[in-house]
């Protein structure tokens, strides 16, 4: 009951409402040095694949240990998402689930080890002493993090040591009453170990080239590529750029000289904040892949935004306005919308123009169209202008990152009008 009454506590309206699980999730955190495998984020069995990318360890016996397994692959699998990443390959195993042939060795090279140390956990290893301390045997103190739910250092006896057998040099994570930036912490501890321990592939890395700049925008897309090797005028070289799994076949490559190429990224990439990976071969032979991280011009606004603790304050005294004028910045913005729009203007379409016919429910980007942004800071008459505009209803039901629409956004931040404004126009507009 003691370890229940915790976990209600740390996900307090977590397991209410799908909104309410939306509203609670864990903030970004920043991946863009981890490098991940492709295989799907699942509770897997042994298959195959040599290595997983996280390991979970727990009792099977403990219904609060299972929720907290459930909610932690749930915020790997937003981060993927968020980056626009391939999903963490994620396993579970249980302490009482005898090892099956290969086990071990897929335990032992997991990139990252998380246990969740409960009561029931502690108990069921006294009771299979020899199972447990197999189990515990291929756990690496660096990869493992411990969550401690509903236990302490005094709770474990050296009878549990003695199982548990790297225990001392875990670290540990103690779930509190009320605590709200456990699972931050949590998180960003488990995005270190993963950060340092690239996947074998990349191990020993024989990429024959390098890139620069290892970020791109819209608008600074170029990229050059130094070569290890120079090329001779007979060299046949071809560039991919590999976006989530689809290969982009770059036409036009310059050759700077024998040592440099010089390309662009594609304007579909710099859509939403990705890592995409650039593939050079010649003649036919491949020399290795380099990531580069794409961001989105929303983004880069969000992460400007984001970086001030008035953001309002701060676009107030950036245009000239009294700070936290919120009226003369949504009519500035506005009137400035109207100058600049652009012809055959839609609120869905891409940096390259183009507007997919298919019709979109979600997006990895926090703020993926303009109406979600004036959602988010209250600006009415901007949000009312861009509803007029080509695919605003289609935005007004776009939900974002975290699975918010425009309302929800603008509820969220004490928008209330703005919110009971959009939600009347989105009954509306199904009403039609």
């Amino acid at each position: 009951m003691a370890e229940k009454f915790v976990l209600q506590k740390n996900m307090a309206n977590t397991c209410e409402t799908p909104r309410s699980r939306r509203r609670n999730r864990p903030t970004f955190l920043d991946l863009s040095n981890i490098t991940r495998s492709r295989s799907a984020t699942g509770l897997s069995k042994i298959d195959s694949h040599p290595e997983d990318d996280v390991l979970f360890v727990s009792s099977k016996d403990s219904e609060i240990s299972g929720l907290w397994v459930n909610y932690l692959t749930a915020c790997f699998e937003q981060i993927s998402r968020q980056q626009g990443r391939p999903p963490f390959k994620v396993r579970h195993v249980t302490i009482e689930e005898p090892m099956l042939p290969g086990a071990e060795e897929r335990i032992r090279s997991a990139r990252l080890q998380i246990v969740v140390v409960c009561p029931i956990l502690l108990e069921r290893a006294q009771s299979r002493p020899e199972q447990a301390t197999n189990l515990s045997r291929q756990l690496i103190a660096d990869k493992v993090l411990a969550m401690m739910l509903g236990v302490h250092d005094s709770h474990i006896s050296d009878v549990h040591k003695s199982i548990l057998v790297s225990y001392n040099q875990w670290r540990k994570f103690f779930v509190k009453d009320q605590d709200e930036t456990f699972v931050g912490e949590l998180l960003g501890a488990a995005v270190g170990i993963l950060g340092t321990t690239p996947p074998p592939a990349l191990r020993c890395d024989k990429t024959a080239f390098s890139v620069h700049p290892k970020k791109v925008k819209l608008g600074h897309n170029r990229i050059i590529a130094l070569l290890n090797d120079p090329l001779r005028p007979e060299d046949n070289v071809s560039v991919i750029v590999d976006r989530c799994g689809e290969a982009i076949d770059i036409a036009h490559v310059k050759r700077r000289n024998p040592y440099a190429l010089q390309f662009c990224i594609p304007d579909r990439c710099l859509e939403v904040s990705m890592l995409v990976g650039v593939r050079i071969s010649k003649n036919g032979c491949p020399l290795g892949v380099r990531q580069v991280k794409c961001e989105s011009r929303l983004r880069e606004l969000d992460q400007i935004l984001r970086a001030h603790d008035n953001p309002l304050e701060f676009m107030c005294q950036t245009f000239g306005f009294n700070p936290g004028d919120r009226e003369k910045l949504d009519n500035w913005m506005v009137h400035a919308f109207q100058r600049n729009v652009p012809p055959h203007f839609n609120l869905l379409s891409t940096p390259s123009g183009v507007v997919s016919t298919q019709k979109i429910h979600s997006s990895p980007e926090e703020n993926p169209t303009l109406l979600h942004f004036a959602a988010r800071f209250g600006l009415e008459r901007l949000a009312w202008q861009l509803l007029e505009c080509p695919g605003g209803d289609i935005a007004c039901d776009l939900r974002n990152v975290s699975e918010l629409t425009p309302a929800d956004l603008a509820e969220q931040a004490g928008h209330a009008r703005l919110a009971h404004q959009l939600r009347g126009y989105m009954v509306q507009k199904h009403r039609l």
